[in-house]
């Protein structure tokens, strides 16, 4: 199959993981929060899930059947499309088995194993969103499509709802954890506990419906700085340092006084309950 040389190039960057999409600040976030830059991204396969927009992007390429004699380019691009949809969906479904909902536990182990809840979730994403479509000389097709991760992370893990205090001052515009340091891997929902586990934020801090849209309670972000001026949080944020992290259970600690900022009677919490909350890793 002949290629121009830009379309090539094009090809090799998805190879090496690089795709040109729009700029960051363009791109469409499902998050709480919106960031700008220093997005955090995971490379699965021909796809990637960004935890700084809570979105799955995936790429599809088609060919169409040998042109023969006659064969109108317009009908060849229509049959290429198609094969790109076809292949963009597998790679979905490649993706979505390896988001981490909750600590270790991946969509795989929590829907796929479940007939039920598996025919739930590819139902939603085959609702894929194509952002982008290449035409190529030779009638082949590229397209990158997204997928929010609230398709897949929706209604997987059962939440405990927990009271969160919306009276006093409004002292913090939103709440950045700093857990630069520890190796901790994103996670669609997390949690933050104190030096003797009591939990200080988890989804079930989070109201329903904020949970059921974004799909995860953080975003996940590299720079601090970036952190703290995303949309959502950016004011006067409440920033906490972690002492410790533990990946399998998704679950990040912290203690003495930055545990103490976030039980504060005459603080207004109310924005976790809009999951307005930056996660600041590695």
């Amino acid at each position: 199959m002949k290629r121009t040389l830009g379309a090539i190039a094009v090809i090799a960057m998805i190879g090496a993981g690089a795709p040109a999409l729009a700029s960051d600040s363009d791109q469409e976030s499902h998050c709480a929060v919106k960031v700008k830059s220093g997005m955090k991204t995971e490379q699965i396969g021909n796809g990637k899930i960004d935890y700084s927009r809570c979105v799955i992007v995936v790429y599809g390429n088609g060919a169409p059947p040998a042109l023969g004699p006659g064969m109108p380019t317009g009908r060849a691009r229509i049959m290429a499309e198609r094969a790109a949809k076809m292949d963009a969906l597998r790679n979905v479904l490649e993706v979505v088995r390896g988001v981490r909902v909750q600590g270790e536990s991946t969509a795989d182990e929590l829907a796929f194993q479940n007939p039920t809840v598996r025919s739930k979730v590819q139902g939603r994403i085959r609702q894929f969103k194509t952002v982008e479509t290449k035409y190529f000389d030779d009638a082949s097709v590229q397209i990158t499509v997204e997928v929010p991760l609230s398709k897949v992370t929706g209604g997987l893990v059962e939440t405990k709802k927990q009271a969160v205090n919306t009276t006093g001052r409004k002292a913090y515009t939103g709440l950045v954890v700093d857990a630069r340091g520890k190796k901790f891997r994103p996670t669609a929902y997390m949690s933050l506990k104190d030096a003797k586990g009591g939990v200080l934020y988890s989804p079930g801090h989070v109201d329903e419906a904020v949970l059921l849209a974004a799909g995860m309670n953080a975003a996940y972000v590299r720079d601090l700085k970036e952190a703290k001026q995303a949309e959502g949080v950016a004011g006067a944020p409440l920033v906490l340092k972690v002492a410790a992290a533990d990946n399998k259970a998704g679950v990040l600690t912290v203690s003495g006084q930055d545990a103490d900022n976030l039980r504060q009677d005459d603080i207004d919490y109310s924005f976790l309950k809009q999951a307005r909350v930056v996660v600041v890793i590695d």
